[in-house]
């Protein structure tokens, strides 16, 4: 039940994070060009 629940949860998080998610995604991709450069 518990597992349910925090799926459920964490579902919705990432709905309502998306844009977020997607700046966060850019933001790791510019580190390892950083350094490599």
């Amino acid at each position: 039940m518990a597992a349910e629940v925090t799926r459920s949860a964490c579902k919705q998080q990432g709905e309502r994070n998306k844009a977020s998610g997607r700046i966060e995604q850019a933001t790791y991709v510019e580190l390892p060009s950083n350094d490599s450069a």
